[in-house]
């Protein structure tokens, strides 16, 4: 299969880059005409300007240029970015433009952007016609992602499917502690005995962990119950107070951090996934099902 048929329509990533910078440095004012650009602060500082607007740049900043403005750099320390050149076409392109994104977006994951650059390097070694399109995708997602955090707050009617983001770390400690918590979140775990457990002391832990994933261990521990809780709620008829239970949290507890994080009780969470059963979720106004299969009963 040939590599035109398989790039994305409405986003085609041209270009990516890690660019380092030495303090003091930077770019002076330029625009691009035939593209947009992103760029994402993996560690340093510094500012950006753009359409003269001039605003901080910090490790785990992103900036999204539109084709045409006009923007600059200047690093005040030793600076890494990681550069994307893209084309946008079709729609895509207004709708980028609602957003009015110039100013620094912080990138709560940027695992995945690293991840496009490591592709595009296995890409340039041994070239295979299905790596653009996966960048192509891959990006286009991990925009549309900024972009949908950069917009209004979510709503209750926007209840996000996924609670944590997949949190990985290239810290051995941090990461050690990811995998701990994933394969023991049905069991109590303390945090004095996580601590003895890593060998460090507890408060340390927490300033690591919080320093590498933006929150603390036991928050990420909630997260992971809460995500595994709404799958159980979604996907069975499991009882909730079994649900509970096999998050490891007590059911009052369980009721109380449910509804504090989500907004509604597990039971009400329940209720409205059932009112989908059944019905086809049409996404496009004018999408039309020439038939639905029968359901049968025995």
């Amino acid at each position: 299969m040939c590599e035109k048929q398989l790039r994305d329509n409405q986003l085609r990533v041209l270009w990516i880059a890690r660019i380092d910078y030495s303090r003091n440095s930077g770019v002076k004012p330029h625009a691009h005409d035939d593209f947009f650009q992103f760029i994402l602060v993996t560690e340093g500082a510094g500012s950006v300007r753009v359409k003269n607007q001039s605003f901080p740049c910090r490790t785990g900043d992103g900036f999204l240029f539109e084709q045409g403005a006009e923007h600059s750099f200047h690093y005040t320390a030793d600076t890494t970015t990681l550069d994307f050149k893209f084309i946008v076409q079709d729609e895509l392109v207004d709708f980028i433009r609602t957003f009015n994104v110039h100013g620094p977006q912080v990138v709560t994951d940027t695992n995945q952007f690293k991840q496009l650059f490591h592709l595009s390097c296995a890409n340039l070694r041994n070239p295979n016609a299905i790596f653009p399109y996966r960048i192509d995708v891959g990006f286009k997602s991990a925009l549309l992602s900024i972009l949908h955090s950069s917009g209004s707050p979510t709503t209750q009617d926007e209840i996000t499917s996924v609670i944590t983001q997949d949190v990985s770390s290239d810290h051995p400690v941090v990461q050690h502690m990811i995998d701990y918590l994933k394969e023991r979140f049905q069991s109590q775990i303390l945090l004095e005995e996580l601590a003895d457990h890593m060998g460090y002391h507890p408060h340390y832990l927490i300033e690591l962990f919080r320093a590498k994933t933006g929150i603390t261990p036991i928050q990420y521990l909630q997260n992971i119950r809460l995500e595994k809780a709404m799958e159980f709620l979604c996907m069975t008829n499991v009882p909730i107070t079994e649900i509970a239970e096999r998050v490891g949290l007590t059911p009052h507890y369980f009721s109380r951090l449910f509804h504090g994080k989500i907004g509604i009780s597990p039971s009400n969470y329940r209720e409205q996934t059932r009112t989908v059963i059944g019905k086809d979720i049409i996404l496009e106004q004018d999408f039309i099902t020439d038939a639905q299969p029968p359901i049968l009963s025995f």
